[in-house]
């Protein structure tokens, strides 16, 4: 009789992807400890390796894919924003007054800690105006204020915070706006690199806090079939990025968390970045679960703030062009840091201008370097046939997030004009050309859900059905696209590709199974998906 095989177990009586070149459909997979072993039939699997296991679990001819890996996402900020206001899809300002003061009713806050919300967009206003500094401290004027917009890269703030982070008037900032109306007064609007006075007058949060919010967010992401992330931390945690590391370390070391994690390294100063290089090792692998990843940079704003940074002055406002947080030199410089020091980079750009500062910035230092790292650009949406050439050329992969067509279709005409709105947010064009695409949300930015990401994908349509017959639909990717750049895809761009995306033999036993075939029902419904099993390692952490 053979011996059983310690932690081994049979998923059986399913349709499981394994996602290889040839798209084999098994019914059964054999794993051993938390690598897959083998896949077939259900007859060949429980005849050759039945004896070695008493854990057989019956998919009950449900779908099974490799779990998903959100290729870039805030993890941190995820958990955050789970104890914030959410301010999505409100239709004025006296609506945000309203839903605040009422949080401010129900909720105690400590002492010192700030009322915090975020995602609202004045696109969708009745009055299309950002909420200013009167109607905040209509909401209290004892308690800090700060409410982001949906894209993050602008924040309204009311007079108590204006006075805790120390500005006034003549406050001046690089890279970013304080905002103030036609007589000189402050609106308590800040954008791009003025958000730092938020973050740097935020309470501090303690290694413990830190770990209560990212257990609470990766478990959230659990519930989706998100096995993995590529996540921007470092800088969000109000105190250094130590704080960060070492709270990810404690939890995986005490078996809190079970998410894998590849951080994408935030910094905005060299000197800084400078000084983790030196402290941080490169190689740092905890079980298995997280490791340091590209550097992360943030280079322009968003579309629907105006302050992605444009080779032409805004359709609908010609005064401006955007903004940038660097200087070429700057950028520049920071690539090649990290280039020289085998760290591949991310960097956020939106805008056309951007986008091409960014890439050349990266042509440069792998020239200087001779180096084929996988660098990236994080959004790339307002693209020219230019830009498309140069990230092909480079080898730079594509960070994109599907679900921004949903909320930026209505949006992106009246930004940038129709002509220039057809190289946009175009995702096949990149798939077809043979750019690294991977899959992602920027959550908090929009929902971690995966199906109503492929789901934009797959129709360019908004979650009401809008526009008929789909936005840019020639850029349409398919299902089969859309999955690979949410599993293997997002793997290649953190080195990972030889142990997880697929389900071949040798890899990581990491599983999501649906509610539903994916492949079969009506692509409008592929939003309404749920995962009803995720398995990291082999073990099932989430059963809905």
């Amino acid at each position: 009789m053979k011996k059983k095989v310690r932690d081994s177990r049979i998923l059986f009586n399913g349709k499981i992807h394994i996602m290889d070149d040839e798209r084999y459909v098994a019914e059964s997979i054999y794993i051993e400890g938390n690598i897959i072993k083998d896949f077939g039939t259900d007859e060949y699997i429980v005849n050759k390796y039945g004896k070695l296991t008493d854990n057989k679990i019956d998919l009950k001819k449900k779908t099974a894919l490799p779990g998903f890996n959100d290729s870039h996402m805030h993890l941190l900020m995820y958990g955050q924003n789970l104890e914030r206001v959410d301010l999505r899809g409100v239709k004025s300002v006296n609506e945000i007054i309203k839903i605040c003061s009422d949080f401010l009713s129900e909720n105690k806050l400590r002492k010192g800690q700030w009322l915090l919300g975020e995602g609202w967009n004045q696109d969708l206003f009745e009055k299309n105006e950002f909420p200013t500094i009167r109607e905040l401290d209509r909401i209290s004027t004892e308690i800090p204020i700060s409410l982001m917009r949906v894209c993050r890269h602008i924040s309204a703030c009311n007079s108590k915070a204006l006075d805790i982070m120390g500005i006034d008037k003549d406050t001046k900032i690089e890279g970013g706006e304080i905002e103030k109306d036609n007589k000189g007064n402050l609106t308590g609007i800040l954008k791009e690199n003025a958000l730092s006075f938020v973050n740097k007058s935020q309470p501090e949060l303690s290694v413990e806090d830190i770990k209560i919010i990212l257990k609470k967010a990766s478990k959230k992401l659990e519930k989706f079939g998100i096995t993995s992330i590529q996540s921007d931390d470092l800088q969000h945690g109000g105190k250094s990025w130590e704080s960060i590391i070492e709270a990810y370390r404690e939890l995986y070391l005490d078996n809190e968390i079970n998410i894998r994690v590849n951080q994408q390294c935030l910094f905005f100063d060299l000197d800084e970045y400078k000084n983790f290089l030196e402290k941080i090792d490169k190689e740092k692998n905890i079980k298995n679960r997280f490791k340091i990843g590209p550097l992360k940079l943030l280079g322009d704003g968003s579309l629907g703030a105006r302050t992605a940074y444009m080779s032409e002055p805004y359709y609908d406002d010609k005064t401006k062009t955007g903004i940038t947080a660097y200087t070429k030199k700057q950028l520049d410089d920071l690539v090649l840091t990290a280039n020289q020091n085998n760290m591949p980079v991310a960097i956020h750009a939106i805008g056309d201008k951007m986008i091409d500062i960014a890439v050349n910035s990266i042509e440069k230092a792998r020239k200087t370097t001779k180096k084929d790292l996988r660098n990236g650009i994080v959004h790339c949406q307002i693209t020219t046939e230019d830009i498309f050439k140069k990230i092909k050329e480079n080898k730079i992969g594509v960070y994109i997030q599907p679900i921004f067509t949903a909320s930026d279709w209505n949006v992106v005409e009246k930004r940038i004009g129709k002509e220039r709105s057809k190289t946009t947010y175009n995702w096949k064009r990149l798939y077809d050309m043979g750019i690294n695409v991977s899959f992602s949300t920027d959550a908090p930015v929009e929902s971690p859900n995966p199906y109503e990401n492929i789901y934009a994908a797959v129709t360019r349509k908004d979650l009401n059905g809008n526009p008929e017959g789909g936005w840019l639909p020639y850029q349409r990717l398919s299902l089969d696209q859309s999955i690979s750049a949410y599993t293997k895809e997002s793997a290649y761009m953190s080195y990972e590709e030889n142990i997880k995306g697929t389900l071949e033999k040798g890899m990581l036993a990491d599983i999501v199974v649906l509610n539903d075939d994916i492949f079969s029902i009506d692509s409008e419904k592929i939003k309404e998906i749920k995962a009803d099993l995720t398995v990291i390692d082999g073990e099932i952490i989430y059963e809905r």
